[in-house]
């Protein structure tokens, strides 16, 4: 609650998508990029809440080592993937924050 709360607050909107995400140990997603008119105007924002030192995020080619409880915020029309090189599940809240200017 007090997270989404400080989302809306700091990215001035409302929570639309609000899941939690369990990548399994040792799975991957692969390279791609999502599409679609509801992602055009949307903060993604992913907060790890379970991870690891080999679960790697890959974005545009970049290698992020997201951190527990560190708030990233991604563009999900640039190329992203994620590899669990682990033998532990990795879980992420995934908030996205629908701008206020977008409702009208």
């Amino acid at each position: 609650d007090r997270i989404v709360e400080d989302l809306e607050s700091r990215l001035n909107g409302k929570a639309g998508k609000c899941i939690y995400i369990n990548l399994p140990a040792n799975k991957d997603v692969i390279t791609h990029r999502d599409h679609g008119y509801y992602l055009t105007g949307v903060h993604r924002c992913h907060i790890p809440i379970v991870t690891n030192d080999l679960v790697d995020f890959f974005l545009n080619g970049e290698v992020i080592n997201m951190k527990t409880g560190v708030c990233y915020e991604i563009n999900n029309f640039n190329e992203h993937g994620v590899s669990n090189k682990s033998d532990f599940d990795r879980i992420h809240l995934l908030v996205d924050i629908i701008p206020l200017s977008l409702f009208k």
